[in-house]
């Protein structure tokens, strides 16, 4: 009998999804399946030597699959999909679609209303061009909550009606970690608009003014010049700003960071699911967040406050309320993680792929 294989593609290299490929690459292995995957050579030295890796610089065409999975979606996906199937008779092509498109009303009353760049609108609307061609080619679309399905079937749906509802998904990378003194508010994250970073900015320059004992950290890939005000330099100095910016971070510094953290900013303008919130959950990071996307499905009071104000009093009070209860908010966060933990995602997997089989 011929073992099955699947392929988890990322053609894209985005080092923040590591932790996703390595959690499909177990869960594929927990349904019975030999498990590869195919990345773009910037993952190269990444992943340990008892994963199974391919790369796109090297020879693949030759690589059957019984399921290919796309994630961190890419301009070739569609391309390496047809060669992938020429050495399969029956295949089943998902595509995990994290963020879905809002439609371009959206992204034209944001330019107006938030002054979001232009360029940020015309490299969105490429984005979906891809995300169109490959959705039209997969069996069945991957979306993340129930916030993603609704935004889906408004927009996208027409292109392909097969979709399902499933979890952005991780390991548990903090087994065996010490445990950690939490000190830190902590912006963890993009820093850009739609993460609300300039608000962050806002509120932590007035909580460091006017209250003491704050200590606060922002850890980020992004060049966060463009935000900074000159007036927190002298924090930094102090030691109650940390900043780690303007480079690649490793899933080791990210979850120093918020094993570190009393709370973490998710006060987005959109959510569909965040990643930030399933590791947060996992190194037991109580949350901040807003009333928008999905958070009202994953944060319920005790593992984080939804904050309905953006004011800086509102803020303010939402994050003392988790510092009071933090003991106890960091251990509901911590079991709130048990539903992206990839094993937990296996039966409803297997459901996914026994669907027309």
């Amino acid at each position: 009998m011929i073992e099955k294989t699947a392929v988890v593609v990322s053609a894209k290299f985005t080092p923040g999804h590591i932790s996703h490929l390595k959690a499909f690459y177990f869960l594929f292995n927990k349904l019975g399946y030999k498990t590869i995957l195919l990345l773009n050579e910037c993952y190269r030295n990444i992943f340990d030597e008892n994963i199974c890796v391919k790369y796109l610089d090297e020879e693949w065409e030759e690589t059957r699959a019984d399921v290919i999975l796309i994630y961190n979606m890419s301009q070739i996906d569609t391309k390496i999909i047809k060669a992938l199937k020429r050495k399969s008779e029956k295949c089943k092509t998902l595509f995990v679609y994290h963020e879905p498109w809002y439609g371009i009303k959206k992204w034209v009353m944001d330019v107006i209303r938030r002054k979001v760049k232009l360029m940020v609108l015309l490299k969105n609307i490429a984005i979906h061009y891809y995300a169109v061609k490959l959705i039209r080619t997969v069996d069945i679309v991957l979306l993340p909550s129930e916030k993603a399905i609704d935004i889906y079937t408004k927009c996208d749906v027409k292109y392909n009606r097969e979709y399902s509802e499933f979890p952005l998904i991780f390991t548990d990378e903090t087994v065996g970690s010490e445990k950690k003194k939490r000190c830190y508010f902590s912006f963890i994250a993009t820093a850009d608009k739609e993460k609300n970073f300039p608000l962050f900015i806002e509120f932590i320059k007035s909580t460091l003014k006017n209250d003491s004992n704050f200590m606060c950290q922002i850890v980020t890939r992004s060049n966060i010049s463009e935000f900074w005000d000159k007036k927190l330099d002298k924090y930094v100095k102090e030691g109650r700003l940390v900043v780690q910016a303007g480079r690649n971070l490793s899933n080791e510094e990210i979850n120093n960071a918020l094993e570190r953290s009393v709370c973490t900013w998710l006060y987005y303008y959109h959510s569909t699911q965040s990643g930030v919130l399933a590791r947060a959950f996992m190194c037991g990071s109580p949350v901040l967040c807003s009333t928008s996307g999905c958070f009202k499905n994953y944060v319920h009071g005790n593992n984080g406050v939804i904050c309905k104000e953006n004011s800086m009093e509102e803020l303010y009070s939402a994050y003392k309320d988790i510092c009071k209860n933090n003991e106890q908010m960091s251990r509901e966060a911590k079991k709130s993680f048990a539903q992206f933990e990839y094993s937990n995602s296996v039966n409803a997997m297997r459901e996914i792929l026994e669907e027309g089989a």
